[in-house]
């Protein structure tokens, strides 16, 4: 099957409350094993990382980035685990990444 790369401009929203991704609030991501992901940052003051956690908020213990790019591939130790796009310092500004091994609906 063919891998699929896609590119997504992540913003603040103008509440500050939430990540928008090309424009939409917290959309959910779906990947296949071997798909990519570019995240294109601008965030200034919310770093954005990708975590195991629903809630984000992690502070110290993790590493966003605020401005820049971060590439994700999904690779088989993501399927069946719950995945997220959040923020190190603000609770719940993302949401979810599915990862699957079978076909998905692009």
């Amino acid at each position: 099957m063919k891998n699929y790369v896609w590119t997504y401009d992540v913003e603040i929203s103008e509440d500050k409350q939430v990540y928008l991704l090309n424009g939409v609030e917290k959309p959910t991501i779906f990947m296949r094993v071997g798909d990519t992901v570019i995240f294109k940052i601008d965030t200034k003051g919310y770093p954005f990382y990708i975590t195991q956690s629903p809630l984000g908020n992690e502070g110290t213990r993790s590493i966003g980035i605020e401005e820049g790019i971060l590439e994700f591939k999904a690779v088989d130790i993501y399927v069946d685990k719950e995945i997220f796009y959040q923020c190190t310092s603000e609770p719940k500004m993302g949401y979810k990444i599915i990862v699957s091994k079978d076909k998905i609906k692009y």
